[in-house]
């Protein structure tokens, strides 16, 4: 009998619902903190198919244009993206990725990594391994072009595959009169029997401020059930499922309560060595690290021998790139993005850049499945009234490896 054991939090509350998939009955439900599920559930053995939900406030659903394939790439790349968006340091947020939309742009989900750690560890304390990590929002279904759904005291508002918020019951209206012209014309609201009352008088509000009427749907089940069911009625490839990187299962743990016990006693022998091996990694990584900061400081004397202001590297750094030192024009920066902005589209593969400052050109370094592929780029940046020329085309197993040399248009060699 297959079984899926969904949870949900929001904030402090927990809710459970545990589905049987052929039957669609419901086996156990529940809700209340985290301590009277565990006291509630205590004899219970559950199955491997766990998945936790998260709420949408607790995650900055966005997007970024990120050039590369490989997912690996992907997720070194999207934090430095999207970083202006988020208001606490990149390096405090754990990063998602989803398929790319239509326009190429791939979808990101960020949430603070040190929440998402210890509400995953509270559920293996008791015993649950979740396979995937969603976010409600992105379980609503897809009604219309917006689809809104009353859930209690929250409000889930979801405008694409992979994109959405969640706001409180009271911000409703204002909610809805942030979204475009489109968006308000195709608008459809879930709500269950038990909250239709209270929402006609929303509406009317709706009707009143903005003449605006949007379709409504009776939902069959509770919106937490609802949202349980539409999970079967999702392809794998289209979940944003938030164990990625360092949250990624590589593989099942568990085959029965005998394995779990296995499990922890492995866990338990490698424990030593796990707190032997950090004092060896903490050494090296600080080893590393002096290294990367000598080799940075280095590179920049070598490009920018006459600044000797070099305390804070990162903001030299970005002032030399963005033209914002005294006696400099920024062209790198104008050259580099004329030139990066069509890389997306080019199934080129950037490695490295070179500018010379002197000449005013820069060399990219690019891989590419053909030849062809590097000369239809340099053609295209030519259209673009850019001075591009193919210096070295090496063929490589797999592919090519390539150069092209950039000079604003009219620039002499």
């Amino acid at each position: 009998m297959a079984e899926n054991l969904f949870l949900r939090l929001t904030e402090d509350q927990l809710e459970w619902i545990l589905l049987d998939d052929a039957s669609g009955i419901v086996r156990i439900r529940g809700k209340g903190t985290f301590g009277e599920f565990e006291e509630m559930t205590s004899e219970l053995s559950w199955p491997d198919s766990v998945c936790l939900m998260i709420g949408g406030e607790e995650v900055l659903l966005s997007s970024a244009r990120v050039p590369g394939k490989q997912r690996r790439q992907l997720l070194q790349a999207v934090p430095y993206m999207v970083e202006e968006q988020l208001a606490t340091d990149v390096e405090k947020c754990h990063f998602a990725i989803g398929d790319r939309s239509a326009d190429g742009e791939v979808s990101v989900a960020i949430v603070d990594r040190q929440w998402l750690r210890s509400c995953l560890k509270r559920l293996n304390e008791a015993g649950l391994y979740p396979r995937q990590v969603v976010i409600d929002t992105l379980l609503v279904p897809m009604a219309s072009a917006v689809t809104v759904m009353m859930d209690g005291q929250r409000v889930l508002v979801r405008t694409g595959a992979f994109s959405g918020f969640c706001i409180e019951k009271s911000m409703f209206s204002t909610a809805v009169s942030l979204l475009d012209e489109q968006q308000r014309s195709d608008l459809t609201v879930l709500v269950h029997s038990d909250d239709q009352e209270e929402l006609q008088l929303q509406l009317s509000e709706l009707h009143a401020e903005m003449d605006l009427s949007p379709q409504v749907q009776v939902l069959d089940y509770p919106p937490f059930e609802s949202l349980c069911r539409n999970f079967g009625q999702i392809p794998d490839r289209n979940m944003l499922n938030l164990l990625q990187g360092e949250f990624e299962v590589e593989e099942e743990t568990r085959s029965g309560s005998n394995a779990w016990r296995f499990a922890a006693i492995l866990a338990a022998c490698a424990f030593v060595l796990h707190l032997s091996l950090m004092t060896a990694q903490a050494v090296y990584l600080d080893i590393q690290g002096r290294q990367m900061e000598a080799e940075a400081r280095a590179l920049y004397k070598d490009i920018f021998p006459d600044d000797r202001n070099v305390r804070d590297m990162r903001r030299r750094w970005r002032a030399r790139l963005a033209g914002e030192v005294s006696g400099e024009s920024g062209d790198f920066m104008s050259l580099f993005k004329d030139a990066a902005r069509h890389l997306p589209d080019s199934n080129l593969l950037l490695n490295n850049v070179n500018y010379n400052e002197s000449r005013g050109d820069m060399v990219l370094q690019l891989e590419a499945a053909r030849s062809e592929d590097l000369v239809r780029f340099s053609q295209t940046l030519s259209k673009l009234g850019l001075d591009a020329d193919i210096g070295t085309i090496s063929q490589e197993q797999g592919g090519v490896n390539g150069s092209i040399r950039v000079r604003p248009g009219g620039s002499q060699t």
